[in-house]
């Protein structure tokens, strides 16, 4: 960046490159568990139990992920400058750029794939994301400018995601609805919207940054929990379950969990 737009754009394009903490932190927590399970049930051949375990963490992980991604995509414009200074709005936009990986980063797909013992596949897939990134940056660069890296490092994650995932599904023989919990996914993406819709209407006539940060994280996660509880993919136990990163459920309770 500093080399075709000099260092104040890298600067934007840095912060607005940064990485949420939170994310990391909770994929390797999860399947640092997972593995192993995933591994034992590969082994066993029991791949309906296989699915059913990916199927769990992948809606374990989108109640944390995706409404933590649709809060900072509608509010970026006022947490980048509480955070960075007002000098950073120019972060905005590749930090909202970057944000769309988020609805894709639920589970660490190479892990499920390493379970069903195919080290050979995530090696491929990494080289070939890798390669095809390079070659898009340099394209994208000249094209649009220096939003061009953000939307190559998009393309290519959401292309690296349909590769495993795409290999995953057939490699299991299982049906798409059985791994991918569709209906979850539609409950918690439309809680999300709902969510977003309500503190930004509360909010918007509120000008000062900090007021409008603190009182919208309120807002839309208080909602967003209110909403979940009603549509019922969010209930006590499961808010306890995630506080404590607890997604393993035995086999007699699965039934009570969408």
């Amino acid at each position: 960046m500093s080399i075709f737009f000099g260092p104040e754009v890298l600067g934007y394009f840095y912060v607005g490159a940064i990485e949420i903490p939170l994310i990391g932190v909770l994929l390797s927590s999860v399947y640092s568990i997972a593995s192993p399970v995933l591994n034992k049930l590969h082994h066993e051949d029991n791949i309906t139990e296989f699915a059913a375990f990916v199927n769990k963490t992948l809606k374990f992980t989108s109640k944390i992920i995706w409404p933590l991604f649709v809060y900072l995509m509608v509010f970026a414009d006022h947490i980048i400058p509480l955070v960075f200074k007002s000098e950073y709005e120019a972060s905005v936009a590749p930090f909202r750029i970057y944000l769309i990986m988020m609805p894709v980063r639920i589970a660490l797909y190479g892990v499920i794939v390493l379970a069903l013992g195919k080290p050979q596949i995530v090696f491929f897939g990494a080289f070939g994301t890798m390669v095809l990134n390079l070659v898009l940056n340099l394209v994208l660069v000249h094209r649009i400018g220096y939003l061009g890296p953000a939307i190559a490092t998009v393309i290519t994650t959401y292309l690296h995601v349909i590769f495993l995932g795409t290999f995953i599904i057939l490699n299991t023989r299982v049906s798409v609805r059985e791994l991918i919990p569709f209906r979850d996914f539609s409950y918690i993406g439309l809680s999300c919207i709902l969510a977003a819709i309500i503190s930004f209407l509360l909010t918007r006539m509120t000008h000062n940054d900090l007021s409008v940060v603190i009182s919208s994280l309120i807002i839309f996660f208080g909602a967003y929990i209110f909403i979940g509880i009603k549509a019922g993919f969010l209930n006590f136990p499961s808010l306890i379950d995630i506080a404590r990163g607890d997604f393993v459920v035995k086999k007699d309770d699965s039934s009570k969990d969408r």
